[in-house]
């Protein structure tokens, strides 16, 4: 009775200290039995494990903790501190403190410069502006800030002394891409009839097609180039008839130029089949544009989209769509 309720007494002690021997520099005292004396040095061993323990590896071989990453760190726990600690000369500090928000992970170097590396669970990278670049070795490269002539830029120096590439401009990282617009449909739809695009060497109009995805953008500017790629999965009754996507600016009759693509039935009903369909165009405004992407079928028969004459197919999670890229010209 005496040894469990010694035990339960140990667990009760851990659960609100975090430890099982205390690190107390009080003891021993000058009254205390001398014969104590290695049970103390024991204390004080296991004590000094235990808090090692926290961020350390320890792990015990026997009795002794010589293995070889003994003391190797396996984390890094940083107490929120009130204030910046103050520069120590020819050293780095990594520290925790509040940014306002929570706490985040700061550094300050030698002469007291302090920098923010973290904002909640996102990396922040601060780059001082340079006033020159500096020499770069092979297998080397250079992220850096300078000034533009107009405001602060970032740059890439390459390898060897190579090119130095401007990543920005005004704020606004230099690529050609500049949007992306992505609309779908996994609606289960059956055309009985109509929808006829005919198999000859006229463009299919608004009216002869089924609008299955619609998606609007808004470009950044006119001279940009705008991609329109769609996909439709359908199929029709008859094998050798031939399904038709096509894609139009609004209701306008004639599709977008190059919007149009088509595929040829190898079966009947079970042949659910991609119509893939691709083209490029000029922005040509800022307003907003809004894109049909439609399907016809080039004979009088049943057609049925997302899915066969059985009804929709994979539980919705085949769709068709429609994806609008805005890129630089």
């Amino acid at each position: 009775m005496k040894k469990i309720l010694f035990v339960l007494l140990l667990g009760i002690a851990f659960l609100h200290y975090g430890f099982v021997d205390t690190l107390d520099v009080s003891i021993p005292t000058g009254a205390d039995d001398p014969t104590e004396g290695d049970n103390r040095v024991r204390e004080l061993k296991r004590a000094f494990v235990e808090r090692l323990a926290v961020d350390h590896t320890m792990t015990a071989v026997g009795n002794t903790y010589d293995g070889g990453t003994v003391g190797y760190h396996k984390k890094l726990t940083l107490p929120e501190q009130a204030s910046d600690p103050g520069n120590v000369a020819n050293t780095v500090i990594l520290y925790s403190k509040n940014d306002g928000t929570e706490s985040s992970l700061y550094i300050e170097d030698e002469s007291g410069g302090v920098k923010q590396l973290t904002q909640g669970d996102n990396l922040q990278l601060l780059l001082d502006e340079e006033a020159a670049v500096q020499a770069t070795a092979a297998n080397q490269g250079q992220l850096l800030t300078m000034d533009s002539g107009t405001q602060t830029e970032l740059y890439f120096k390459e390898e060897s002394d190579g090119d130095l590439v401007q990543l920005t401009s005004n704020g606004t990282l230099n690529t050609d891409f500049v949007q992306l617009i992505f609309d779908e449909s996994a609606t289960y739809a059956t055309q009985s009839n109509g929808n006829i695009a005919a198999f000859d060497d006229s463009a299919p109009t608004y009216a002869e097609g089924y609008t299955v995805v619609t998606a609007e953008i808004t470009p950044v500017d006119a001279t940009n180039l705008l991609t329109l790629r769609g996909v439709v999965y359908a199929t029709g009754s008859t094998a050798g008839d031939h399904l038709v996507a096509h894609i139009h600016n609004g209701t306008t009759a004639a599709p977008v130029t190059g919007c149009v693509g088509t595929t040829t039935l190898y079966a009947g009903t079970s042949c659910i089949t991609p119509v893939y369909v691709e083209c490029q165009v000029a922005a040509g405004g800022t307003t907003e544009i809004t894109y049909n992407l439609q399907i016809s079928h080039s004979d009088n028969n049943a057609m049925y989209i997302n899915g066969a004459d059985g009804g929709r197919k994979y539980g919705g999670a085949m769709s068709s769509t429609l994806t609008i890229t805005e890129t630089k010209a």
